[in-house]
């Protein structure tokens, strides 16, 4: 029945908010030189991937910039700019899961002008990203990088429960 399915879901949500609580947690204990090395492995192994290469097929690259105690992605960002990719970030504009834009920055130097969000997250100014034209602001990539709470081994991906990243895993990779 609906009522049934309803609380099953209902189960679920609150199953995945508790795991979140519990891996934040442990995420918290990890020594950020722990988190340094595993996001300079993270880069050499996306620096692997052929379609990333200078002549590799993707030119349009999303990659989130990280908080505290996650993936730092400094380094991804430097690669993608080094081997020649249209690099976009992640801007919040409003209190919905869809409000996300991608907009796209001409050099990683760039991050360091951009203030704080209310999560640490270095984000262009709304005002920027709003006005900007659809050069700089899209929603066709090759590739989208981003967070999540934690990852299983067959990539599934629990995010940080706000719904913005599956709304961008529905709406925005290129189709083929």
């Amino acid at each position: 029945s609906i009522l049934s399915y309803m609380a099953s879901l209902a189960n679920i949500k609150t199953q995945k908010s508790n795991l979140r609580v519990k891996i934040k947690s442990l995420l918290r204990e990890l020594p950020n030189d722990y988190i340094e090395q595993q996001s300079l492995d993270l880069a050499a192994n996306l620096k692997r991937l052929p379609f990333l290469s200078d002549d590799g097929t993707s030119d349009k690259v999303c990659v989130y910039l990280s908080m505290e105690k996650e993936a730092q992605t400094n380094h991804i960002v430097n690669f993608l700019f080094e081997t020649g990719k249209a690099v976009f970030i992640p801007k919040i504009v409003g209190r919905d899961s869809s409000d996300m834009r991608m907009y796209k920055i001409s050099c990683a130097s760039q991050i360091k002008s951009f203030p704080l969000s209310k999560w640490g997250i270095p984000e262009p100014a709304l005002n920027d990203v709003l006005k900007a034209t659809s050069e700089h602001v899209t929603e066709c990539f090759d590739l989208v990088i981003v967070p999540g709470c934690s990852f299983d081994k067959n990539c599934n991906r629990l995010g940080h429960g706000k719904g913005y990243y599956g709304d961008v895993k529905t709406n925005v990779l290129k189709k083929n």
